[in-house]
């Protein structure tokens, strides 16, 4: 059982420091955003698909270790790391188990939040180009609205952008 909670930590411990890399990537990703440096952009996406393949990984290795424990213990099988620290305490690898547990909801939770942030920028990115283009569209239009004195559709919509966007 000591082998399989040591194999558990080691792989939490990659998963942290994974984790860790991505805010980073996160950070950085949302300065970008907020300069509308669409190509530095670009290259951080491609550094964080980089490391995708790598956390799910880790994240099949701590399923596979975690079966193995509940198989151990005769526990079900949705047995979650918060509850197996419970189940460790007084052994000797309560304390580091405990500790990278932690780390790791620390790391997800800060994740989270940055995704949720980028996401909040990016809606806003979007609506403000969805504005422009409105306002670009409108120039072109003759009629307000694109209605004349009787409601009826003045014209036909005219468009900035030719067929090949």
């Amino acid at each position: 059982m000591a082998g399989l909670v040591s194999n558990l930590i080691d792989v939490l411990k990659g998963q942290v420091e994974l984790y860790s890399q991505i805010a980073a990537l996160l950070v950085r990703k949302k300065d970008f955003i907020i300069a509308n440096d669409i190509d530095s952009l670009r290259e951080v996406v491609a550094e964080e698909n980089k490391l995708v393949p790598k956390a799910l990984r880790c994240d099949k290795d701590r399923g596979r270790i975690m079966q193995d424990i509940c198989t151990v213990l005769n526990k079900p099988a949705d047995m979650t790391l918060t509850y197996l620290v419970t189940l460790m305490e007084g052994q000797p690898e309560h304390d580091e188990l405990q500790q990278v547990v932690g780390n790791l909801q620390a790391a997800a939770h800060e994740m989270k939040e940055l995704n949720d942030s980028n996401k909040v920028l990016l809606q806003h990115a979007l609506e403000f180009v969805d504005y422009n283009i409105n306002v670009i569209h409108s120039s072109f239009s003759e009629a307000p609205a694109g209605y004349n004195d009787t409601l009826d559709d003045a014209r036909d919509p005219v468009s900035f952008l030719d067929k090949n966007g």
